[in-house]
């Protein structure tokens, strides 16, 4: 039985594990393939973030995995699913032991990650900021009066030019 402890936010990580789950299990019993290593992260206080059951898929390539009784077989397809937490690193040891030695777990992979940027908003590069010192400018069609319009004369625009190129 493990003990419930205080974690130090200090030695917490992100982790993220996948795991590939045997297609030789029953569909209704492919949840019950995880239970206890839902149960190890609860026992040691791992904040779950987020997580996707296992779902039935065809693998990208055959993949030969060890068995009970060490036999190996090939396999072509499996039920794939994953956990994000937050945990402390010996959380990580416990796991690994755990999926290594669970006959129904024929691959897993364990990651540690960092916290999801949140989204960024999209910005445009073709909109700049107004520059007071800039002459104003009205598209064609947009049937604006002649007294919004600011007329620049050749030399100071030249003298504007200059002025920005350094000269």
């Amino acid at each position: 039985m493990s003990e419930n402890k205080v974690i130090d936010p200090e030695l917490v990580r992100l982790y993220e594990i996948s795991y590939l789950v045997s297609p030789a299990l029953a569909e209704d019993k492919v949840h019950s393939a995880v239970l206890p290593l839902k149960d190890l992260l609860a026992g040691k206080n791992a904040a779950v973030s987020a997580e996707e059951s296992p779902k039935f898929r065809r693998l990208a390539y055959p993949i030969r995995a060890a068995i009970a009784g060490g036999k190996k077989q090939v396999f072509d397809s499996a039920s794939f699913g994953w956990i994000r937490f937050e945990s402390e690193a010996d959380t990580i040891g416990e796991a690994k032991k755990l999926l290594a030695s669970s006959p129904d777990i024929i691959r897993f992979l364990i990651v540690k990650t960092d916290a999801p940027e949140p989204a960024k908003t999209f910005s445009s590069r073709h909109i700049r900021p107004a520059d007071p010192a800039a002459p104003a400018f009205e598209p064609q069609g947009t049937g604006g009066s002649a007294e919004t319009k600011v007329v620049v004369s050749s030399e100071e625009l030249d003298r504007k030019i200059d002025e920005l190129v350094g000269v």
